[in-house]
């Protein structure tokens, strides 16, 4: 077995996180495992340990977005990747004492409450025992992720945006998190939206982005008025999806793709500072000890180096406020496995 020692920042954490790699053998006899599930609207991972802490397992699945596809199919989707995990290690025969999933869309206790029903009427329909089950907001398990019980801020930007933080009186703050329709500014769908307008102006000729109309005519076929407005309005096409080609388009040099990325940059970077000003920061702010603010980013937008992620990077750097990166932090779903394990008192 191999043991691989994880250390978090050094600034923002003591405990260390000791991952087992191992693959879980045949087990017939009844045991226990705590679960951390990290739900978004692209994909869902869970983790798996064992009441000692020992992480045992990973998993990949479908995205649980509750708000999107209906509690009903989400909760479907949650057991579903439960069961694929323990009959391909042939275990029948578990409880599971302490689950958490953190969710695109769960940061409201009336949506919690929803998504916890259905998740525990189809664990009884499956007869899979859960015997404490927490469904959170996926910010919460990523601010977990990052800082632990530490005070830091985290930036998700993926299909939707969210700014979360935890001050020095460990007191929770949020800004933005609307969903895609209301706000969301700065995520792929706000990208996206904007690049599809941009697109349509194109081919009625009242602006000259050619290569963002070229690459989008090319990766999805957007080639002509009638079948732009079929692939959107009728296929449902996904305007998130549009993102990565406005960044590449970016990169070119294309002025108006560029124009977007910075209108995206400068909201994100309002919500961060807009937070700041809500928490208690005066340990990092304050004249006499100013000290960098943790911050964290988390999102298909920001977790590879490209043209956007350099972008917001240098305006964190350059903001009235001084902010510190953190590379490298633990992921969302150890983030909700650790939740998950403090329920049971065990880390």
């Amino acid at each position: 077995m191999q043991v691989i020692k994880i250390n978090a920042h050094p600034q923002v954490r003591e405990k260390t996180l000791y991952i087992y790699k191992s693959k879980m053998k045949n087990n017939s006899l009844h045991t226990n495992y705590v679960i951390g599930i990290d739900g978004g609207s692209t994909s869902t991972k869970a983790v798996i340990s064992n009441e000692a802490s020992k992480i045992l397992s990973t998993e990949n699945g479908l995205p649980i977005n509750f708000q999107i596809i209906g509690e009903e199919l989400a909760a479907k989707r949650v057991i579903q990747l439960l069961k694929k995990s323990f009959s391909k290690r042939k275990i029948n025969s578990y409880t599971i004492k302490s689950l958490v999933i953190g969710s695109t869309g769960a940061g409201r206790t009336s949506d919690q409450k929803r998504f916890y029903k259905a998740i525990i009427l189809q664990a009884k329909k499956e007869k899979i025992k859960i015997e404490n089950l927490q469904v959170i907001s996926d910010a919460i398990i990523a601010l977990e992720g990052a800082f632990g019980n530490s005070a830091g801020i985290i930036i998700i930007a993926g299909t939707g945006s969210i700014v979360f933080g935890r001050d020095v009186n460990g007191k929770f703050h949020r800004v933005g998190g609307w969903g895609r329709i209301i706000g969301d500014e700065g995520c792929g769908y706000f990208i996206g939206r904007l690049a599809i307008n941009l697109i349509s102006r194109s081919f009625d000729g009242r602006n000259s982005s050619t290569l963002l109309k070229n690459l989008a005519a090319k990766k999805f076929g957007f080639t002509s008025q009638t079948k732009i407005i079929n692939k959107i309005y009728k296929n449902h096409f996904e305007l998130s999806k549009l993102a990565p080609i406005v960044i590449q388009a970016s990169e070119k040099g294309d002025l108006e793709s560029k124009k977007i990325i910075q209108l995206s940059i400068n909201e994100l970077l309002l919500m961060v500072e807009t937070l700041v000003k809500m928490g208690d920061f005066s340990n990092f702010i304050s004249s006499r000890n100013k000290k960098p603010i943790p911050i964290a980013c988390f999102g298909g937008l920001v977790e590879a180096s490209n043209y956007f992620k350099n972008k917001l990077n240098r305006a964190l750097i350059n903001s009235k406020f001084k902010f510190k990166i953190i590379k490298g932090p633990l992921s969302p779903s150890i983030g909700a496995l650790q939740i998950a394990l403090k329920k049971i008192n065990k880390i």
